[in-house]
């Protein structure tokens, strides 16, 4: 159970500060991986044709989690700060239409996993003291969950029209009680 809290506005902006990097890092990695991908691989239309939607997708939220950002008084990470992330994160990329999906699934899970927390938050906040409508932060927040949620799907049905079976730790994952997608499949 979630320890009930009041959700102010510094605390929803940080929330979504947080968003704001990880749908940057998402952007990113699936660029990375659509160009780097070899066009005579199977299924690599495929693959990129759910890593261009997933960079757009990701650009759309950055866009609306900026402007929540705005009206809560607060600024999106500079440029500066998600380059030095980008940099960070700019570990190999996977040559294969397994490796650049299993890398786009984990994204989606964990964008799915964080827009659930945040809003769960939001619902069991003791109270909100807002300057923006609460309803319509969480809104906001359970369309990208359901985006992202769908995203998995999207991915997995990849995997399966490409007959890749699931990782190990994949499937320990979505097969314990613990993980909120654990409903899903």
């Amino acid at each position: 159970m979630t320890a009930r809290t009041s959700v102010t506005d510094e605390r929803l902006a940080r929330l979504i500060q947080v968003g704001f990097v990880l749908e940057a890092i998402v952007e990113e990695r699936s660029d990375r991986h659509r160009h780097a991908l070899a066009r005579d691989r199977p299924g690599a239309d495929l693959v990129r044709h759910l890593l261009a939607e997933a960079h757009e997708e990701s650009t759309c939220h950055r866009e609306q989690l900026a402007s929540l950002l705005g009206a809560l008084g607060a600024d999106a990470p500079s440029a500066e700060t998600l380059s030095t992330l980008a940099e960070t994160d700019s570990g190999s990329v996977p040559a294969s239409t397994e490796a650049a999906l299993y890398d786009q699934l984990w994204s989606e899970l964990a964008a799915y996993r964080f827009y659930d927390a945040v809003h769960e938050r939001l619902v069991v906040a003791e109270s909100l003291d807002l300057s923006v409508p609460p309803p319509a932060v969480a809104a906001v927040v359970e369309e990208f969950r359901l985006e992202e949620r769908q995203g998995v799907y999207e991915v997995m049905a990849a995997l399966d029209s490409l007959d890749v079976q699931p990782a190990p730790q994949l499937s320990q994952h979505l097969e314990s009680s613990r993980s909120p997608l654990s409903q899903l499949y």
